[in-house]
């Protein structure tokens, strides 16, 4: 019964992120689905406690896995209520591919809601700009990137929360 809930709170978790994790999780899913495979992931520790009190550890939830190098340094900064700005240093990784890009997923648990930034800003641009959904302007936001490099996938990062 307490695998069944837990399974349940995972699902409801992990709905707005459903197309992220189709493409993120697509070389981990040999004997089953890409939500399949995040579920393995998130399993023991993006979901801790026992039902009916179970809480997200946010820092610990996948949304990507693969072995892209990541960028590393990357500062958030809040421009207006609405607009997030990233900006990151390459930290030496080669980036050569014309469609290698930077992805930005926002979280917010209040709505459970998503909002996605990709395409349009390469990794060597260093920095983007995201203007989200206004609905969650002045909530809580759970904020994860991830690079794309032609048919590769780099791991998600909990960036932290705003």
């Amino acid at each position: 019964m307490e695998s069944r809930q837990k399974l349940r709170f995972i699902n409801e978790l992990l709905v707005p992120f459903q197309p992220y994790v189709s493409i993120g999780f697509i070389h981990h899913a040999q004997d089953g689905t890409e939500i399949s495979a995040t579920f393995s992931e998130n399993y023991h520790k993006a979901v801790v406690g026992t039902h009916p009190n179970y809480t997200v550890v946010y820092h610990e939830c996948v949304i990507s896995k693969c072995n892209l190098p990541m960028i590393e340094e990357i500062d958030m900064e809040l421009q207006t209520p609405d607009i997030l700005k990233l900006s990151w240093l390459e930290n030496g990784i080669k980036i050569t591919s014309f469609d290698d890009q930077a992805m930005l997923i926002v979280y917010c648990p209040e709505l459970h809601r998503t909002d996605v930034f990709s395409g349009g800003v390469k990794c060597s641009d260093a920095q983007c700009t995201f203007k989200f959904n206004p609905k969650m302007a002045g909530k809580r936001l759970k904020i994860y990137d991830q690079f794309i490099k032609q048919e590769k996938i780099g791991n998600s990062r909990y960036l932290g929360s705003i």
